[in-house]
């Protein structure tokens, strides 16, 4: 049974509190597919966008599945932020294995 049904509330009430944040997504191209936690350059770049969001946002950084390409996933509170994280974290994935 929907919990909706099971609550007795509104969708618009049980989705109140749900904040929805703007999000990109930048592909680059890579010659290799080298373990993301094993090249600190990344992981210091997500680390700091983590810290950055403080809890207020996502990143999502991953190899595609079918291509030679790295996913950057960002969601902030603002554009300019999502913005920012996306292109710094690209900018490293691009330094250490982009094409």
């Amino acid at each position: 049974m929907a919990k909706v049904a099971v609550s007795g509330q509104s969708l618009r009430d049980l989705t109140a509190d749900m904040a929805v944040y703007p999000q990109t997504i930048k592909n680059v191209r890579v010659r290799e597919r080298t373990p993301l936690d094993q090249i600190p350059e990344v992981q210091q770049a997500i680390q700091m966008a983590e810290q950055d969001l403080d809890g207020d946002g996502r990143v999502v950084v991953r190899y595609s599945g079918t291509e030679a390409l790295v996913r950057v996933m960002v969601e902030a509170e603002s554009e300019d932020k999502m913005r920012r994280i996306a292109d710094e974290i690209a900018s490293a994935v691009q330094r250490t294995l982009g094409i």
